[in-house]
């Protein structure tokens, strides 16, 4: 991010820095043909189906491309269609886009030193303060929903919460107050799972082995595979069961494979047309491995069958 300067210097120097992706090969992929092929893909799906009537959270499941009337959301597919160009963009890509459309003139920095910081007693602080965290949740969690309902500025968060009042100590205020984006991390999750029926919800949330909160990465995964597996189990639209096809048709097809990688995966997924972009190689890999026998191997860097 760069400040707006208000007066001129023509030594100044911004730093930009981002993350390349693994693979710097130039693709010919473009966005324009992606979004105006996907739009028109989505047009006629809304001609074979009810586009709304579909309350599922699945990753096949692209009905919030759409809106209430049944028309194509253009700006939902092309935030989707931009996300997709930056996930592919090479290093020589994105200096062109930025350079193209900011009027800006790159230079990458050849001689650039990486800055090697010790990180010990940031994580030693990070690891107690994620105790305390867990630790609170478990024991004081009135406490804390009630200092998370007064704090947080989500509304979708205050109405799940049975507000009672209850003052909490100095202690508990001040550790919510700080850690507010991982209070609310624990209380939205514990909704979305109790929504899916699962049964002692704090043990999918928290390590107690560790008394952490468990990753946000490994729980977004587990909700999904829930979510899809819901879809699959219990189909109640007509969406759902043409969306509970395209998994078990995926699933069968990976399964034919003695080896895989995230590779196979996605070109597996891209046979279903799904056009949702909710969705990582995680999410497909759970999927199969739920069903069928697969052990990872480090040295081929594949997942063999059993």
């Amino acid at each position: 991010f760069f400040a707006r300067f208000r007066n001129e210097d023509a030594d100044r120097k911004n730093y930009f820095y981002f993350r390349e992706t693994k693979d710097q090969t130039l693709n010919s992929w473009n966005p324009y043909f992606a979004f105006n092929q996907i739009k028109q893909e989505l047009k006629e799906d809304a001609k074979t189906r009810d586009v709304t009537e579909s309350k599922s959270n699945d990753i096949a499941n692209n009905d919030y491309l759409f809106y209430a009337n049944g028309q194509v959301n253009k700006y939902a597919l092309a935030y989707d269609v931009s996300t997709e160009f930056f996930k592919r963009a090479t290093t020589l890509e994105y200096v062109n886009f930025l350079e193209l459309n900011y009027n800006l003139n790159l230079i990458k920095s050849v001689n650039h030193q990486k800055v090697i910081i010790d990180l010990k007693d940031i994580k030693e602080n990070s690891n107690k303060v994620k105790q305390q965290i867990a630790f609170n949740w478990l024991n004081y969690k009135d406490e804390v929903l009630n200092t998370l309902y007064r704090l947080t500025d989500s509304r979708e968060l205050k109405n799940s919460i049975d507000f009672i009042g209850i003052n909490s100590s100095d202690e508990i205020y001040n550790l919510v107050q700080n850690n507010i984006k991982e209070f609310e991390r624990l209380h939205k999750n514990s909704i979305i799972l109790e929504c899916l029926e699962v049964e002692n919800i704090d043990a999918k949330i928290i390590d107690f082995e560790t008394m952490k909160p468990i990753p946000s990465k490994i729980i977004n995964s587990k909700i999904r595979l829930l979510q899809n597996l819901n879809t699959i189990k219990n189909p109640q639209t007509a969406t759902d069961k043409k969306n509970k096809k395209k998994f078990l048709s995926f699933i069968y097809e990976v399964s034919k494979y003695k080896s895989f990688n995230s590779s196979d995966l996605l070109r597996e997924w891209k046979k279903q047309r799904t056009k949702s972009v909710h969705f990582n190689t995680d999410n497909l890999r759970e999927l199969v491995l739920y069903y069928h026998k697969y052990n990872y191997d480090k040295k081929v860097k594949k997942w063999l069958k059993i």
